[in-house]
């Protein structure tokens, strides 16, 4: 059983597709087409359908998964036995939210970088949840780091998560500082910042308030939480709600302050996952121990 059939196999099932598996392995689509053939009669069965551009997974195929990733792995593994595994060399690509990217990403991928310094890390920036998962099927993107409510992936594998408070905060001179037990219906009669509803935390606040019967307005709304942050920073009188993780600094700093709202329960995740059907590389293993 080859390893490039294998290789090939996996890719086609990441994919959906005979010509975007050739393109990335480097393959004409017909020599992709001869490596299934030879695995499908290696094992006796047929491993996809194919009707038109349409290619999908038989049952035989789905479960051959995790023995062709086993067995690639294993391949690896023996290759590299003798090699400290502190030398490997590649590439790992990340998707990720800007505010996993500028909070808590950087401490770990400099802890890894010194543990493994020959790979390459690719960071790709968003904060829309369709979109990175969109990278993730795509096979654009190895992992995915997100920050949103907590996702029970039906095509994605789970291997980081922590639960993040969401936070009201304010600038120093907001009227409601040091009032206690404040509710957020207050805060809506005054100058409220908040990224775009798209995202996460303010979709869930969104509907949070219209259930209460209010409708969300605010004076200001960003796209990026961090970009919002620093509004909030030099802004007069106002107030956001947003994870502790992205204003933790801030706060610390004396240059916002958390507010007492006793009602606020938005609850986040942030979730480091990969697509069920990729192949875990060395590489990528590292990294998923590095962090579990």
């Amino acid at each position: 059983m080859e390893t490039r059939n294998l290789s090939a196999f996996l890719r086609v099932a990441e994919l959906g597709s005979f010509t975007a598996a050739a393109n990335e392995l480097g393959y004409s689509q017909g020599s992709i087409t001869v490596q299934i053939q030879q695995l499908e009669d290696e094992l006796g069965t047929k491993l996809f359908d194919r009707m038109g551009k349409l290619t999908t997974l038989t049952s035989d195929g789905q479960a051959f998964i995790p023995y062709a990733r086993s067995a690639l792995q294993a391949i690896q593994e023996a290759e590299n036995f003798a090699q400290d595994p502190h030398e490997m060399r590649g590439v790992l690509r990340f998707s990720s939210s800007s505010s996993l990217a500028t909070n808590v990403l950087p401490g770990i991928i400099a802890d890894f970088n010194r543990e493994y310094p020959h790979i390459q890390i690719i960071m790709r920036l968003s904060d829309y949840m369709e979109e990175m998962t969109s990278r993730m099927k795509q096979n654009e993107v190895d992992i995915v780091c997100h920050l949103d409510t907590r996702n029970f992936f039906t095509d994605a594998i789970t291997f980081y998560e922590k639960k993040e408070p969401v936070v009201a905060v304010a600038n120093k001179d907001y009227p409601l500082i040091g009032k206690k037990r404040v509710k957020l219906r207050d805060l809506l009669y005054e100058p409220l910042l908040v990224t775009e509803r798209a995202i996460g935390h303010t979709n869930y606040l969104e509907k949070v308030i219209n259930d209460m019967g209010e409708v969300l307005q605010p004076t200001i709304e960003v796209s990026s939480s961090v970009a919002l942050r620093e509004i909030l920073i030099n802004s007069n009188r106002s107030a956001s709600i947003m994870p502790y993780l992205v204003v933790k600094e801030a706060v610390e700093a004396g240059k916002l302050v958390l507010l007492d709202v006793d009602d606020l329960d938005i609850p986040m995740w942030s979730q480091f996952v990969y697509h069920k059907n990729k192949w875990v590389s060395p590489i990528m293993k590292a990294f998923i121990d590095f962090v579990s």
